[in-house]
């Protein structure tokens, strides 16, 4: 059963939950969502039975997973931290997850993968322990970062929507100093800039956000390429002068 805390949602592919691709409309979406729903309905098994409670489990792992993938901003950061751990597994020696795979199989691929190679160099007894070891370190490591990570971008959250702006900015830049691959990270930077008044840096933040995801939502709303910005200087400034 899925895990409703929105931390963990990044380990399980949503799209495999609801049996489409990753690049599924929404009316894809709809569509499967409406067949699995009627096909799991609990109401459809005996009250009580093993196969009601099953039945329960997987509707529940559907509606998590459309609640999710419906919404073009819950998607997007599913998707980016789908991103960073694909990235942070390839940077430690191990594999990307294909689109349609399950967020668990890289580590268990690379895991499986190690051992046959370590038998083919070493002794079969040495095999499983040289091959588990570094794997299960490294994952755990991304496990941390991750979480440490997210933490100083949800406190960096909490602290914006407070109007603590020099609290967020902190937060955030905490967060990016851990996983600095992370689009989101610097487009709220970005936008807690933008509310100091701090439009050069603030630009700054969303071009890089852009840079890294150029479907940001908040980075594409805010930012203004260098010559609109100059533009607009200019059209200013000869506003100025002609009523002067």
């Amino acid at each position: 059963m899925i895990d409703v805390d929105d931390d963990n949602l990044w380990r399980v592919n949503l799209f495999d939950v609801l049996g489409v691709s990753d690049n599924a409309s929404k009316d894809d979406l709809r569509n499967m969502y409406k067949q699995l729903a009627k096909k799991y309905h609990p109401d459809r098994f005996p009250a009580g039975s093993p196969a009601q409670h099953e039945a329960k489990e997987k509707f529940s792992d559907i509606n998590r997973a459309y609640e999710v993938l419906s919404n073009d901003s819950k998607r997007q950061i599913y998707l980016d931290t789908r991103r960073l751990l694909a990235e942070h597994l390839e940077a430690n020696g191990l594999s990307a997850p294909p689109p349609a795979a399950k967020a668990e199989a890289p580590a268990a691929a690379a895991a499986s993968a190690e051992p046959a190679k370590a038998k083919s160099e070493t002794p079969a007894a040495a095999a499983p322990a040289e091959a588990k070891v570094p794997s299960s370190s490294k994952k755990d490591g991304l496990d941390y970062k991750l979480m440490e990570a997210e933490d100083a971008y949800k406190e960096g959250t909490v602290q914006f929507s407070k109007s603590d702006l020099d609290g967020a900015i902190s937060s955030f830049q905490r967060a990016i100093s851990i996983l600095p691959d992370t689009a989101k990270y610097h487009s709220n930077l970005g936008r807690a800039f933008l509310m100091k008044g701090w439009k050069g840096m603030a630009q700054s933040a969303f071009k890089q956000a852009l840079v890294l995801n150029p479907n940001d939502p908040i980075a594409k709303k805010h930012y203004e390429p260098e010559k609109t910005r100059k533009k607009g200087l200019l059209d200013g400034l000869l506003g100025r002068f002609k009523k002067d």
